[in-house]
């Protein structure tokens, strides 16, 4: 049986996996860990999807599952959630829900699955990654939002401008919300290899100052505006990275035509393992997150954790988090806006300060966001 998880984890569970293996755990389906005392820890099953397996969000955000009495359980789709009956106490997290975003039939499936989870009694929560998903705001996505957010027991939110943010589309009752923001990924990924060896691998010269686009290659990610922008400034002691999964079929062919024509323009379009990482970031000077739209930063986090600043629009959790020295921020609405933020950081702005990143990335340290996060959802949806 215990060789099993490790696979099962791999691949994300079924919810019947999940059921077998959380009565694996707390002992023929009671959910008590008995100590021989009145203390007998009460478990409460904390089942989340869809699971993300090349993200590493879920597994920092439920970190101190455990020493907070819950059991974690990945589900891979969240049509599959409520399909198992749980003895005792039960949550049930949605985070992405882009599967029924696109249609009419998935809107009216996801408010069955909803209807499904309601009926079981168990209680709701619901993380708000992005207002609508990327590429899909259309009627239908924000129908199956205003679902959740009637139906949610407790909301997570990660940075303050989410109400405001949503409030065109959909309402979230005050009540309801709680705030922990994004784990830096301190502890997740290796961080060994120095400057100069991670741009011998990448085919950098030691003396460039370098900037690193990193995350899915898409277009709400700017990254159009982003080549345009560094061609007018960059200069011989430049250079630019773009890495990560390939999205969009013709900005990414765009950058692979680009950077076979420039030396100092390297595209990665691939999704990069996590051994690797390290090496992008560890090449890097700057980060560049030149978003039209955003709600969170998974990729300025990331930044942070390797004691990289950031360029950034005044836009969603970057507001909060390029400051204080960790990046600089330009206003997407002004013309020029990002060249003019762009050339600072190529020019080593003197109020860029990579001893604030980290700090910052321990002070978001996942363990400590974990803790903070399980203790909020329980007083919110168990209130005393």
């Amino acid at each position: 049986m215990l060789s099993e998880i490790p696979r099962y984890r791999a691949k994300a569970f079924t919810m019947q996996h999940a059921a077998s293996i959380a009565d694996f755990i707390v002992g023929n389906g009671s959910p008590v860990i008995p100590d021989g005392t009145e203390n007998d820890r009460h478990l409460t099953v904390l089942a989340y999807g869809p699971y993300a397996h090349y993200n590493m969000f879920q597994r920092l955000l439920y970190q101190d599952a455990w020493n907070q009495d819950f059991v974690p359980v990945p589900v891979r789709n969240v049509s599959d959630l409520g399909a198992a009956i749980w003895p005792g106490q039960a949550v049930y997290h949605l985070h992405w829900l882009t599967e029924f975003s696109g249609s009419s039939s998935g809107a009216s499936q996801f408010e069955a699955v909803i209807e499904r989870l309601k009926r079981s009694g168990h209680k709701i929560a619901w993380t708000v990654h992005n207002v609508l998903p990327h590429g899909q705001e259309s009627e239908h996505a924000i129908k199956v939002r205003r679902t959740i957010a009637d139906a949610a027991d407790a909301i997570h939110i990660m940075n303050r401008d989410t109400p405001d943010q949503c409030r065109k589309y959909f309402d979230i009752d005050s009540k309801k919300v709680f705030r922990t923001d994004h784990p830096s990924y301190l502890g997740a990924y290796a961080n060994y290899v120095s400057k100069l060896e991670a741009r011998y691998e990448l085919g950098i010269e030691h003396n460039k100052r370098v900037g690193i686009v990193f995350g899915s290659i898409d277009i709400y990610k700017g990254i159009e505006e982003l080549i345009e922008s560094y061609q007018e400034i960059s200069r011989d002691d430049t250079c630019l990275v773009i890495a990560g999964s390939p999205k969009d079929q013709g900005l990414t062919e765009t950058l692979r035509e680009l950077s076979i024509r420039r030396s100092d323009l390297i595209a990665c379009p691939y999704n990069i393992p996590a051994e690797e990482v390290q090496y992008f970031f560890r090449a890097a000077d700057f980060a560049v997150c030149p978003y039209r739209r955003s709600l969170n930063s998974g990729a300025a986090m990331l930044a942070m954790t390797f004691s990289v600043p950031v360029v950034a629009p005044t836009i969603g959790a970057f507001d909060e988090i390029a400051i204080e020295g960790r990046g600089i921020l330009y206003s997407p609405a002004a013309a020029g806006g990002l060249k003019t933020a762009l050339t600072r950081a190529f020019d080593c702005d003197p109020l860029l300060s990579p001893d604030a990143c980290v700090r910052f990335a321990e002070e978001m340290r996942p363990s400590i966001v974990s803790q903070d996060f399980l203790q909020k959802l329980r007083n919110v949806v168990f209130p005393e």
